[in-house]
């Protein structure tokens, strides 16, 4: 890569130094800063198995689908549907090889936008008159507290005043946990498994590079269904990490109560536009997946 770079670098220097007409130049880099890429897939391809992971997206940069390929060759999927205001409207999970439809889950907002409630049905497909449970969702300042009946659970989430969630509480009958986020700029840094004790049990410390990251307006522009992956993040970290920051992440230090560590790093490769298209992830020196970008 240095080398890669180095190369580029005496290229583009020899380009300038060899122009006759310097305002040729800036022309060019202003068009070449001005082109905007789409995303259009971004795969994860773990090397330890077969087992990918695929997120696709519309030509509004918006989510459609998550595709999960199993080692076992089962698929599972997501599918995401929005309405006429462009907000996110459903979410249907799929599952084996027929795609059966195991759950749907649909979105209601109040007046003002904000979401109110969720409803959950299981093997809609399987019941003649399908029962539907709902998580309900009350807005308290710069809270947002849930009760989900059905799963046993009650949860609260805190944002700060950019809207960024920095609390997760969850209790129910079996356990209580924290997670709590901190941020630079538009960058999550730390993520802290504060269990119940209100002590790190696990932090992830996250540093970043200053490329532009094409999965982070889809995660800015539909939080109501991020919502239930950032408290997952936690623990599929590969999996989410890559969408909830404006930079594209370079090292994850993970360190545990008693001090064990692990180190997951990725090697970005971008295109001529500072877009990426591939990376390597390694954990701990050894290579765990490869990542591609796809663009409209």
């Amino acid at each position: 890569i240095m080398k890669n770079t180095l190369l580029f670098l005496f290229a583009s220097l020899l380009f300038i130094g060899c122009s006759n007409d310097p305002d040729d130049t800036v022309q060019e880099e202003q068009e070449e800063q001005a082109i905007e890429f789409k995303i259009k897939t971004f795969k994860i391809d773990y090397t330890d198995s077969s087992e990918t992971t695929t997120f696709s997206f519309d030509e509004n940069g918006r989510k459609t689908k998550t595709t999960f390929n199993r080692e076992d060759g089962e698929t599972s999927e997501y599918q995401y549907i929005y309405n006429d205001d462009g907000k996110f409207k459903r979410m249907i999970n799929l599952y084996d090889e027929g795609l059966r439809i195991v759950w749907k889950f649909d979105f209601e907002y109040q007046s003002d936008g904000k979401i109110s409630r969720i409803g959950y049905v299981e093997n809609p497909e399987n019941l003649t008159i399908p029962s539907t449970s709902y998580e309900e969702f009350m807005h308290v300042d710069n809270k947002i507290i849930t009760d989900n009946p059905q799963f046993f659970y009650e949860s609260e989430l805190t944002f700060n005043q950019e809207n960024k969630l920095i609390l997760y509480e969850v209790a129910s009958h079996w356990v209580s946990s924290k997670v709590s986020y901190e941020y630079i700029g538009n960058n999550l840094v730390t993520i802290k498994d504060l269990g119940s004790m209100d002590e790190a049990r696990t932090t992830y410390t996250i540093t970043y590079d200053n490329e532009l990251n094409p999965l982070y307006p889809d995660f800015k522009n539909n939080l109501d269904v991020y919502l239930y992956s950032l408290p997952v993040a936690l623990f599929k970290v590969m999996r989410n990490m890559n969408h909830f920051s404006e930079n594209n992440f370079t090292k994850i230090e993970i360190t545990s109560a008693n001090g064990n560590t692990q180190i997951i790093e990725k090697e970005t490769l971008y295109n001529e536009a500072g877009y990426p298209i591939s990376a390597m992830v390694s954990t701990d020196g050894i290579l765990s997946s490869e990542l591609t970008y796809e663009y409209y």
